[in-house]
C-alpha cells in the first residue's frame, strides 16, 4: 500500500468521463498517522503525489469531537479552519478536499469517490433509496440528502456506525443522494471489483440509454459552427450577458429532445448535483419558438437573471442545443459537459421513476458555500 498506488487509481478513475467530469470526484490513502487526500484544483486524470495533500489523523479527529455552531454558515466557517490547521507542515499552499473528514470517517486505506453519470441516474432520481434497495439490497449504505461538508462527515459516520451495529460488517460502498458513490477498501483491486459490480447491475437496470449522437463537427464553438443560426445565437448571448465572455455549443440528439419545449425542458431545468450548480448552474436559461426574433434571447437571459440571482451558465435553444457560458473557452465548455450530464442523469433516471433534482434549500446553501464559490473561481 502506498502514494504510488493512490496515484494510479486516481488517474485510472480521473480520465473516465463515466467516473468524473471537470472537477468532480476525490481520493485519498491513509496510513496510522496520515490521511493522502486530493487536494483542490488538482485533476484526478493526470495527478501525482504532489497534488496530494497530508493531514494530521490525530487533528481530524479533534474535529469529529469538537463542538460547533448549528448555524450553517458559522458551523462550516468554523470547520474549515479547523481542517485547514490539520494540514502538516509544508502543505500550506495547499487545500484538502471539502469531503476530508468524510474520507477520514472510513477506516479503510483508500478511497475511491466519483460523481458517475449511470449512478446518478439512480440517486437523482425519485424514490431513489427504495430503488437502490431493490438493486444492492443491503449491500449499500444511503445517505439522504445533507449539507455537505461537516455535516455530511457526520451524517455518514453516525449511519455507518448505524449499519455496522445492524450487519456485523462495513457496506460495501455509499450512495449519496443527488451526488454520487463512495468506495472504500484496503486493497485497490476490490476498489476496482466492487465499482465494476455497481456499475453492471445498473447497466442492466437501464433498458434505454442517451441518444448522443450529433452530426460530425457539431459540438464546436459556437463562433466556429457551421450553422449561422448558432453563429448568431451565440453573439445574442455574448451581448445580454454584458461583460467579456466564451461561448461554446453542445448538441445531440437526446439534448434536442429535452429542449423541444418549456414541458419537455423541466427535467433539466434545475441541478441535479452540487458540480452542476458549481460548473452549469442551478438555473439554466430556456429560449423557445421566438429564439431567432430579435431581442428574445436578451429578454429570457434577464428574466432568467432575476429570477437566478446571476447571469446562467447555459443558455438551451430549442433545435440548436445548448451554449455554454464562461470566463474562458475551457469553463464555457466546461458548463456545456455538465449540461450533457445533466441530459444523460435525466435518461437514466427515467429507469428508476424519474428524475429528482436536488431541493431548492440544498442549491441554495451551495450557492453560499465559500467551498463551492471556491471551486467555481478555480473552474474559470
Amino acid at each position: 500500500m502506498s502514494l504510488e498506488e493512490l496515484v494510479a487509481l486516481s488517474r485510472r478513475y480521473g480520465s473516465d468521463p463515466d467516473y468524473v467530469l471537470a472537477g468532480g470526484g476525490n481520493t485519498s490513502f491513509k496510513d496510522e498517522s496520515t490521511l493522502y487526500i486530493k487536494a483542490s484544483g488538482f485533476p484526478l486524470s493526470t495527478i501525482g503525489p504532489d497534488g496530494f495533500v497530508k493531514m494530521d489523523r490525530a487533528k481530524l479527529a479533534q474535529i469529529r469531537r469538537a463542538a460547533y455552531p448549528e448555524e450553517p454558515a458559522g458551523r462550516e466557517a468554523r470547520a474549515l479552519q479547523d481542517l485547514m490547521n490539520a494540514r502538516r507542515a509544508g502543505e500550506e499552499n495547499k487545500r484538502p478536499s471539502v469531503e476530508t473528514l468524510l474520507h477520514e470517517a472510513l477506516e479503510e486505506a483508500y478511497v475511491v469517490h466519483t460523481h458517475p453519470t449511470l449512478v446518478n441516474g439512480l440517486t437523482c432520481s425519485v424514490g431513489a433509496r427504495a430503488r437502490a434497495r431493490e438493486l444492492f439490497g443491503d449491500r449499500a449504505l444511503w445517505i439522504p440528502v445533507v449539507d455537505p461538508g461537516y455535516l455530511l462527515a457526520r451524517t455518514v459516520r453516525r449511519l455507518r456506525s448505524a449499519y455496522i451495529a445492524t450487519h456485523g460488517r462495513t457496506p460495501e460502498f455509499i450512495l449519496l443522494q443527488n451526488h454520487g458513490i463512495f468506495v472504500s477498501a484496503d486493497d485497490p483491486a476490490e476498489i476496482e471489483r466492487r465499482y465494476d459490480e455497481v456499475f453492471d447491475v445498473l447497466d442492466r437496470a437501464c433498458a434505454r440509454r442517451p441518444d448522443l449522437s450529433r452530426n460530425e463537427g457539431a459540438r464546436n464553438r459556437a463562433r466556429d459552427s457551421a450553422s449561422g443560426d448558432s453563429e448568431a445565437i451565440a453573439r445574442r448571448i455574448e451581448a445580454a450577458i454584458g461583460e467579456a465572455v466564451a461561448v461554446f455549443h453542445s448538441v445531440s440528439r437526446e439534448m434536442l429532445r429535452f429542449l423541444a419545449d418549456a414541458e419537455s425542458f423541466a427535467p433539466v431545468s434545475s441541478a441535479f448535483t452540487p458540480d452542476h450548480i458549481v460548473y452549469s448552474g442551478h438555473m439554466p436559461c430556456y429560449v423557445g419558438d421566438d429564439a431567432r426574433t430579435p431581442g428574445a434571447v436578451k429578454r429570457a437571459i434577464e428574466e432568467n437573471r432575476r429570477a437566478a440571482g446571476r447571469s446562467p451558465k447555459i443558455v438551451a435553444v430549442k433545435n440548436l442545443g445548448a451554449f455554454g457560458v464562461g470566463r474562458s473557452a475551457k469553463a464555457a465548455e466546461t458548463a456545456a459537459l455538465l449540461f450533457e450530464d445533466a441530459v444523460r442523469i435525466a435518461v437514466y433516471s427515467e429507469c428508476h421513476r424519474g428524475p429528482q433534482p436536488l431541493p431548492p434549500s440544498m442549491i441554495e446553501f451551495i450557492l453560499d458555500w465559500e467551498v463551492e464559490q471556491y471551486r467555481s473561481n478555480i473552474s474559470g
